[in-house]
């Protein structure tokens, strides 16, 4: 007798035996025939190619299992199973065919890395297009401010040179001559002065820095699209790789059922019950087959194995640098200093330093050295002051919302981040258990008998699938978190991913 462990109760047997089922206590089965004494309300049935000693053929299982109980002190194995009345009926051959024995083969390992995409379908780049247009824009914006910054201060320094000659007749018939010339030099300070030149070129720098953030947030959001969009080709590549694996699993258990159902011991339903998914999942299959290259920044894609050990930087390093790096924020620190110079009282004092030198006929010349001043008779520049912090508390609160919203967006990453690490893990875990499970019905199904082989056929392909869903599941994760590294990297301008992440 095999152990009592190795026999699972057959529950869909009860549609295939329909209406001429009955339950039954079974005390034997050996593909070999053995003459002992047993009791006369028992039968030795040939059921597919093994010999199997079943008793009594009762109308419910309530009835069996009180049967069961004589049975017990004696058949410490008996165990109640559904059987064919009309198998009471049939007479045993004298030669039985040896069932055909099959080898339940499952590697783990070749299964995970055939959800891999091949290399050959994946180019892996140091840098694309996009990130290489946002380094060198960064660099051009660099060089525009040194420029700006660096560029000759205005000295305010005008000269002013006059020279007229006219006649004059003050007696009757005696000509004059008169001239007259005025040379002068003037530094202006404040009214399109120094003052004003400074201002401009303030005002100048905040713009040339609000126009090329603004073109910096274009690029890094068309780079994060073409980045995120690879891993959906990605995700394809996994999904047809899946579909692959399940394809072949099941053309696999297709020729093993195929085989069975020629010696009478499977059913017509279940040979078309698998070739229907094997349609379907070459189906799908190709619904997912990607003949394109898929182009994979190479220090991303050399972290898709390692997720489930990874841990990212401390949350708030990341965050201060986001909030640092941010063009959105950035763009409102120059609206900030546009709003710092709006006009003011000086913008209307004309005030300036001279010296000048004044030549008239025969009288000489005259040099003066003196200041101008003009203070125009408005007092706005109150109202203006008001309205200038006005502006820059808007501003300011501005800031304070993309920073909460950075704050807020990481935050929601970083806990994304350990979910899909958190299912990977739990994954792995079920498929230890799985693994060990399907093991031991290999080991099983060698030695079974031929009735439940339907069941042990089924039992081994569900865990198969199980296993392999598990780590399609897995690595679908996997690319979901290399998702938020791109986002946390576009968010801080990191594009060494190895910067976000410890070992």
């Amino acid at each position: 007798m095999y152990p009592k462990t190795f026999f699972i109760p057959l529950l869909f047997c009860s549609t295939l035996f329909a209406n001429e089922s009955c339950y039954s206590v079974s005390l034997y089965s050996s593909s070999q025939e053995q003459k002992f004494n047993f009791p006369s309300e028992c039968k030795m049935l040939h059921i597919g190619n093994y010999y199997t000693l079943r008793c009594g053929c009762y109308k419910d299982n309530a009835q069996a299992k009180n049967a069961l109980k004589n049975y017990k002190p004696k058949y410490k194995d008996a165990y109640v199973t559904l059987t064919r009345r009309s198998r009471f009926k049939e007479k045993i051959p004298k030669k039985v065919k040896p069932r055909t024995s099959f080898e339940y083969k499952y590697d783990f390992n070749a299964t995970a890395l055939t959800l891999l995409p091949k290399l050959s379908n994946a180019v892996l780049s140091e840098d694309n297009s996009l990130k290489s247009s946002i380094k060198q824009y960064t660099k051009l914006l660099q060089k525009q401010e040194e420029k700006i910054q660096t560029s000759s201060d205005f000295f305010g320094l005008s000269i002013d040179a006059k020279y007229d000659q006219y006649f004059s007749q003050d007696y009757i018939n005696r000509d004059y001559t008169d001239y007259e010339y005025n040379l002068k030099i003037q530094y202006d300070i404040f009214k399109n002065g120094y003052y004003q030149h400074k201002k401009d070129k303030q005002l100048r720098l905040a713009k040339s820095k609000i126009f090329a953030y603004q073109n910096l947030i274009n690029l890094q959001k068309f780079n994060l699209e073409e980045n995120l969009a690879n891993l959906d080709k990605l995700s394809d590549t996994i999904n047809e790789k899946y579909y692959e694996a399940l394809g072949k699993m099941y053309t696999d258990a297709l020729k093993r059922s195929s085989q069975l159902f020629k010696e009478g011991a499977l059913s017509k339903e279940k040979i078309q019950k698998l070739s229907h998914k094997i349609k379907k999942y070459l189906a799908l299959e190709k619904i997912y087959k990607n003949n394109q290259n898929i182009t994979i920044d190479k220090n991303i894609y050399h972290l898709l194995l390692k997720i489930d050990t990874l841990r990212l930087k401390k949350e708030q390093n990341i965050q201060n640098q986001a909030k640092t790096a941010s063009y959105e924020s950035n763009i409102q620190n120059a609206h900030i200093d546009l709003a710092k110079e709006s006009k003011s009282f000086r913008d209307d004092v004309v005030f300036n330093v001279y010296a000048s030198q004044r030549g008239v006929d025969e009288v000489g010349y005259y040099q003066t050295v003196g200041t101008q001043i003009k203070v125009p008779l408005n007092f706005s520049s109150s109202e203006e002051k008001e309205l200038e912090k006005l502006q820059i508390s808007a501003l300011n609160l501005q800031k304070q919302a993309i920073n909460n919203h950075i704050n807020t967006s990481i935050q929601n990453l970083y806990q994304n981040f350990e979910k899909t690490k958190a299912v990977i893990q739990v994954n792995q875990l079920d498929n230890k258990n799985l693994e060990k499970e399907l093991q031991a019905y290999q080991t099983i199904a060698k030695y079974y008998i031929a009735e439940l082989n339907i069941d042990f056929e089924e039992k081994i392909l569900r865990l198969q699938e199980e296993i392999l869903k598990n780590k399609y599941e897995s690595m679908l994760q996997r690319i979901q978190a290399l998702k938020i590294i791109l986002q946390l990297s576009s968010l801080t301008n990191i594009y060494d991913f190895n910067n976000l992440v410890e070992d």
